[in-house]
């Protein structure tokens, strides 16, 4: 108990510290976005205070109750995939109903390849067709950002169909029937049969899953990371680290996902040096954690053969989006501020399409892990919290809705927070029409990332 509260205080008070650094050197601008500050940072310490005793519980050694309940489920799987893969069909049909609404109608394939490339598409479709270019426009040479595994993936599958646009529509939307079904299999680990499936519902219903859908690599990064911890659970460490190097060749935040695999690896270490087992061949599994950030080591050296800086990609950041690592309670405060301006100054589509559906997401995900903290495996509360502090704190943020969809111990809270009927239902209506608000503002080419 001593030891709880010791480290529970220390984390508390590195928090304070840092917060109070943050205060006093660039303090907020209005009331609104101090308070907006205050809450997201104590929505966090209340996460923390909740996740702790959890964390020293899965580290005391105890044993662990059988994960053999998903072991024979082939048939259930492969509705789970044929399921997926209708929600993206219907995805692209609605989209195309939504733009012709606000568009008119017109040729199906034209209006979709405009519709889904008008944002961050475009540039992995150029990735793939022409690789990173060290010279030419401002907008040609940034691309560097957007990392390689993705675009590589589609120009291989290019040279099967012949066209770079639905190669990436194709493993787009493959890989994340591919990746709920995973999930499901991840899920049915700690949940009875219709948990997990609700768990997988809510991955594909939440407002911003239409992004999966999308050019760009959301549902990969998704297939990677869930596999990633799938194979972690397994104690399958080699393959899980080998899945987490290549995420993080695919978007920088999997490097975060060393959080979970260290957490399971160090769990499965102590529990066997308690039980008197050979705690050896846990050991031999550490030097493999290196394959995850290798994966980003190998973005840094394509940085290097573009560029000739390794952190090239974190000049553009900075100079094109204005985006650096920064602290998460800076972002719940600057996005405070610019959503009050844009309603004073009669911006709603801003306010509507950008800064509210950002907002939403920065407090809801941390409220909603708050909640469900104690009926989630403690390795997924660290992994979201790893990769909420990254994500979020992120100077310039425009994308939070499309991030935090591919963080999935969300849609695990989800799950466990709506075991009540009626509560499902509502936020399942609740999460489809704000599907159906969000894609008419992706439609309207409001500022919808």
């Amino acid at each position: 108990m001593r030891r709880r509260w010791f480290y529970t205080a220390l984390c508390l008070a590195a928090l304070l510290a840092l917060f109070l650094n943050w205060m006093a050197n660039t303090p907020p601008s209005s009331l609104p976005a101090a308070f907006s500050s205050v809450a997201v940072c104590v929505l966090f310490a209340l996460l923390g205070i909740r996740f702790i005793p959890l964390w020293m519980q899965s580290w005391s050694g105890r044993k662990e109750a059988s994960d053999s309940r998903a072991d024979f489920e082939r048939n259930t799987c492969l509705k789970v995939f044929a399921c997926l893969v209708l929600t993206r069909l219907a995805t692209i049909g609605l989209s195309y109903i939504l733009d012709s609404v606000v568009n008119g109608v017109g040729d199906f394939s034209e209006r979709m390849y405009y519709l889904w490339t008008s944002g961050d598409g475009r540039h992995y479709l150029d990735i793939a067709e022409r690789w990173y270019q060290s010279a030419g426009s401002r907008d040609e040479v940034v691309r560097l950002v957007f990392l390689p595994l993705y675009p590589i993936t589609v120009r291989i599958v290019s040279f099967v169909f012949g066209n770079y646009f639905f190669s990436a529509m194709l493993i787009s939307n493959l890989a994340f029937a591919f990746a709920g079904t995973v999930f499901y299999k991840l899920a049915r680990l700690d949940m009875e049969r219709e948990e997990a499936l609700r768990a997988v519902k809510y991955l594909a219903v939440l407002p911003s899953a239409f992004f999966f859908s999308a050019p760009m690599s959301d549902s990969l990064f998704l297939l990677l990371s869930v596999s990633c911890v799938y194979f972690a659970r397994q104690k399958r460490y080699f393959p899980a680290c080998l899945l987490g190097g290549l995420a993080a060749f695919t978007r920088s935040l999997g490097m975060t996902l060393l959080a979970p695999v260290c957490f399971e690896l160090i769990s499965d270490l102590i529990r066997e040096a308690k039980s008197g087992g050979n705690k050896g061949r846990y050991l031999m599994y550490f030097p493999a954690l290196l394959l995850i950030p290798c994966g980003f080591g190998l973005y840094l050296y394509t940085n290097y053969l573009v560029s000739g800086n390794p952190f090239q990609y974190a000049i553009y950041q900075k100079e094109h989006w204005s985006q650096s690592l920064g602290y998460f309670w800076n972002t719940a405060s600057y996005q405070t501020q610019y959503a009050i301006y844009s309603i004073k100054s009669g911006e709603i589509w801003k306010f509507l399409g950008l800064w509210l559906p950002n907002l939403t997401f920065v407090f809801g995900s941390m409220t909603v892990m708050a909640a469900a903290v104690r009926r989630i495996r403690p390795a997924y509360t660290a992994y979201f919290i790893a990769y909420y502090v990254i994500a979020v704190g992120v100077t310039w943020l425009l994308s939070a809705p499309r991030y935090m969809a591919a963080l999935f111990p969300l849609s695990l809270a989800f799950s466990a927070l709506t075991k009540n009927r009626r509560a499902d239902r509502l936020l399942t209506a609740a999460f489809l029409t704000g599907t159906v608000l969000y894609m008419t503002a992706f439609a309207e080419c409001w500022q919808v990332y």
